[in-house]
């Protein structure tokens, strides 16, 4: 067969040439079966006895992810046994064994399609995908109604190292991983924040996501390339392509040896001018990341995902513990709580949001938290309490002018009024900032940066606010870039009214992790970069390459161009120049259909 290239959403990072093993999945064959006289009792018994198996079965696993990877990620695992009790299954398959005189897995069958169907009704699209754990918990227990052996099927056991091809993989399976040894994973379906994205990042298995049509091309025991950082997947590749690859690997082994040799080094220029180097996350799971990365502290934890990891809002201990987890892990080092920055693409199942035309222009981040006032109030209450760890400070989301923050911090002072009358400790001096992600907050940055303690400038959402373009719409996503000049020099905005008024100014988005922007951003005086910990050292290395002077004069020289590609190029030959002709950084390239396509035409696969 001819090499073939197709394009997916990598989600972990790293390279892996292997044979693959694709997972199909059974479909079930359940058939209704009249029951004999009297043999109500045999099925219901045959239900009991699924249901006790399948929830020793979710437990097990549960136990496991809570084990190694927090409570937070076991979220999901209690999702599915409150599935596996909820009287619409359990209630109402029996119901049908009883009045139907139906056989039980028939039963579950029915029982389960009538939860689909009203899950389907339900317009929240994040609602309705709960369709897939009801879909994991029934399957769980149809296939142990008709067999009394192991649910796993012997086929379906991973005994070699081998990458994993599926549709897609339940939560259950995605936690499963390590224990079938699988090296790589590549899913037809899935996202950035899928169970299966962030259980793969955790546990460093690289990963591509959204890879449409593989199974068109793809095969048992296919020999493949997976290029996680990329989004590439090399089907059939050529001996000349594995030995490029193979290479790749070699030199990405001794580079990560050099990287390893700075993580007790500190983030300084040639010319000693210290920049703090920080992590974001979105789960505690993460933390281990962080710690051998070699950054000082998280500089974004993303608290939404453990609400949306879970089947319901983590009350105010499960916050506690896990915000005060996080500090220790990191202390001294701060660790920035950002409060939930929910709406947009991140609705959880169990609230209502409002069918909105365009949602990232509507009902989220902040103004989702005073409009919920009982919620926003939980969460501070957890975050105070935690703030007895002093490196914790607290942040605030899509600020877009000084009545909204005098709001947020009206409701911040009257929870510490709250604690203080019950008698609970916490930090009376917690830093307070804010997320400059909003045009109209760069135009006020003066007036708000004398309100709070520091600024993290969120360029994903700027970006997409400044410049009109909505980053998830594949029709315009093409426009999305974070060199616009208007972009930049909001930035730039941004930090001088910082710096003027005193305070600290960091960047949490996505350009902070773009290595060809390193330089032009220590130029314009950010004080702080947080990034993803899988590229902090490649920005700790480039940092320590950098001299303060050049860069500041590369920053001047960006601020006077007005075209996009213009201001590209400069960026990509001032890297070249510095780290060579063929950089092993560079910045992630956008999805492309690339199905059938050689990879002599293919984009060069960059550091893993």
């Amino acid at each position: 067969m001819a090499e073939r290239m197709i394009s997916g959403i990598g989600v972990s990072p790293g390279i892996v040439i292997g044979e693959v093993r694709v997972r199909t999945r059974q479909r079930l064959v359940v058939r209704p079966r009249p029951l004999k006289e009297g043999g109500e009792g045999v099925e219901l018994r045959r239900f009991d006895r699924a249901v006790s198996r399948t929830e020793r079965d979710i437990t097990r696993v549960g136990k496991q992810v809570r084990r190694r990877l927090g409570a937070a990620s076991a979220g999901i695992f209690d999702a599915h046994l409150m599935i596996l009790k909820d009287p619409m299954l359990v209630d109402r398959t029996r119901q049908l064994i009883q009045e139907e005189r139906i056989n039980a897995d028939f039963a579950v069958l029915t029982a389960m399609s009538e939860i689909q169907q009203a899950f389907r009704r339900v317009k929240d699209e994040l609602f309705r995908q709960r369709l897939i754990d009801v879909e994991d918990v029934g399957r769980r227990l149809i296939e142990y109604i008709q067999s009394d052996a192991d649910r796993k099927r012997s086929g379906d056991r991973i005994t070699d190292e081998l990458m994993l091809a599926a549709e897609d993989l339940s939560p259950s399976e995605a936690a499963e991983l390590e224990a079938l040894r699988v090296t790589a994973v590549i899913t037809e379906k899935g996202s950035q924040t899928s169970h299966t994205a962030i259980l793969c990042r955790s546990l460093g298995v690289p990963a591509l996501v959204g890879v449409e049509g593989v199974f068109e091309h793809l095969k048992e025991g296919d020999l493949c390339i997976v290029d996680g950082n990329a989004g590439e997947l090399i089907i059939d590749p050529t001996p000349r392509t594995i030995l490029r690859y193979t290479r790749r690997q070699r030199t990405l082994e001794r580079f990560n040896e050099q990287l390893a040799e700075l993580y007790d080094q500190d983030t300084v220029t040639q010319d000693g001018h210290a920049v703090e180097l920080s992590s974001n996350i979105e789960l505690p799971l993460e933390l281990d990341h962080v710690i051998r990365s070699g950054g000082k502290g998280i500089g974004l934890f993303r608290t939404e995902y453990l609400y949306l990891a879970a089947s319901s809002m983590p009350d105010e201990e499960t916050q506690y513990r896990e915000y005060l987890r996080a500090a220790k892990a990191v202390k001294p080092e701060r660790l920035i709580i950002r409060t939930f920055d929910l709406g947009g693409d991140k609705q959880p199942p169990s609230m209502r949001f409002p069918q909105e035309a365009n949602p990232f222009l509507g009902w989220r981040a902040v103004r989702v938290s005073l409009d919920d006032p009982a919620m926003f109030r939980v969460q501070l209450r957890a975050i105070l309490r935690a703030s007895v760890m002093p490196n914790i400070q607290v942040m605030f989301p899509m600020i877009s002018g000084v009545a909204q923050l005098r709001q947020v911090l009206e409701v911040l002072d009257d929870v510490k009024t709250e604690l203080r009358e019950q008698g609970v400790a916490f930090n009376e001096d917690l830093r307070r900032g804010i997320m400059i992600e909003v045009p109209s907050a760069v135009f006020v940055a003066r007036e708000l940066a004398a309100m709070v303690d520091f600024f993290s400038i969120g360029t994903n959402d700027l970006t997409q606010y400044t410049i009109a373009v909505d980053r998830n719409n594949a029709t315009v996503a093409h426009l999305y870039q974070s060199t616009h000049p208007a972009v930049i020099r909001s930035v730039a905005m941004t930090v001088q009214a910082a710096h003027e008024e005193g305070i600290w100014v960091g960047m949490c988005g996505e350009m902070a992790g773009d290595p060809a922007m390193t330089a032009m951003l220590i130029g314009l005086g950010l004080d702080e970069l947080s990034v993803s910990p899988v590229i902090l050292p490649e920005i700790k290395m480039l940092i320590r390459q950098l001299n303060l002077t050049e860069a500041r004069k590369l920053a001047k020289k960006v601020l006077e161009m007005g075209e996009v590609e213009q201001i590209q190029r400069v960026l990509d030959q001032d890297l070249r120049r510095r780290v060579g002709k063929d950089p092993l950084w560079r910045p992630k390239a956008s999805k492309q259909s690339s199905q059938g396509k050689s990879s002599k035409g293919a984009k060069r696969s960059p550091r893993s």
